[in-house]
């Protein structure tokens, strides 16, 4: 992530590229960028299709835990009659870090779109996007960025012109530094204390309101669309075109 300075000529930026670049900000700014492909394609797929290929992908959380994403999304069940949630969780609070604050400030469009195709994944019809109160700006460029797309029928009853409803709603956090852990974050966003849970049950089973939620990292769904990369074509799950960009350890595309 080299924004504000110039990236090393043997660096590959990846979500970072566009950092600086203050028309990639807006939807329309964003599409010329490529954005929003990825969730046209994958509204094409089932959703089992979408979860196999983040799988293939090798993408792991970048929450900190590495934990394999198509892995974690396969554990919602598809079929059971209850409704299913998506977190996003940017409640990024420890000292010194800041890359998802980064992401939402230059690219919010990445991040909604993210959220969109692990929502359809995993046959969640609602998407939260938990967003550190502190986050003054990057809050206000996710909602320009949600509101833009409800705008344009990326979102809303027919996401995208299909029958499939997708809605994302942005959630300011009150300053919590516990909430960053997942159970506390989703007692936050009930409007209970925000402390953790305890496990089990798993959020998979029961999680936000009582129902199957899966909670993602910012980077980790803004890693999810597929970015065209220079002299590589445009593929679906990023981590598959960036693959040879991946850390070893963690098989997911640096910043």
């Amino acid at each position: 992530m080299g924004y504000p300075h110039k990236s090393h000529p043997r660096e590959t930026p990846v979500l970072s590229r566009h950092f600086g670049d203050t028309d990639a900000r807006t939807l329309a700014g964003w599409r010329q960028r490529g954005g929003y492909r990825a969730l046209e394609q994958a509204l094409g797929q089932t959703p089992a299709e979408v979860v196999a290929t983040v799988k293939e992908s090798g993408l792991r959380g970048r929450g900190g835990a590495g934990f394999p994403t198509g892995l974690k999304w396969s554990f919602m069940k598809p079929g059971d009659g209850k409704p299913h949630y998506l977190c996003c969780n940017a409640d990024e609070s420890e000292p010194g870090t800041f890359k998802d604050r980064e992401i939402m400030r230059w690219t919010p469009h990445a991040l909604v779109e993210g959220c969109a195709i692990g929502a359809y994944a995993i046959g969640a019809e609602t998407a939260y996007i938990y967003v550190r109160g502190e986050f003054t700006e990057p809050l206000q460029r996710l909602t320009d960025a949600v509101r833009e797309a409800y705008d344009e029928g990326v979102l809303g009853a027919r996401a995208m012109g299909s029958g499939t409803r997708l809605d994302i709603i942005v959630h300011k956090g009150a300053g919590a530094y516990i909430c960053g852990e997942e159970t506390a974050l989703m007692n936050s966003l009930e409007g209970r204390r925000g402390v953790p849970r305890i496990k089990p049950p798993f959020p998979a089973v029961a999680g936000l309101f009582g129902q199957p939620t899966t909670i993602n990292n910012v980077e980790t769904l803004a890693a999810v669309p597929p970015m065209p990369l220079p002299r590589k074509p445009l593929a679906f799950a990023s981590a598959i075109a960036f693959s040879r960009i991946c850390a070893p350890s963690t098989n997911s595309p640096r910043m």
